[in-house]
């Protein structure tokens, strides 16, 4: 199933409850830096494109997905 971005604002998306924000322009690689943020506002990704973001997000997901609680 594909996803889809909410834009919140300039520079400013909403992807499956993760934040992507625009940090700027990037001079040395002369690119738009991207970050992904969490809930908690801690920054987990960054990429220079929004599909590179959605991609780190997707895999949190993922990750957080597969931890499962120690059974005693």
């Amino acid at each position: 199933m594909k996803y889809k971005c909410k834009r919140i604002s300039s520079g400013h998306y909403e992807y499956r409850g993760f934040k992507i924000n625009s940090v700027g322009y990037y001079p040395p690689e002369q690119r738009v830096c991207w970050e992904c943020v969490d809930k908690d506002d801690n920054v987990f990704g960054r990429d220079f494109s929004l599909k590179g973001c959605k991609y780190w997000i997707d895999e949190e997901i993922k990750r957080i997905n597969s931890i499962k609680p120690n059974k005693m």
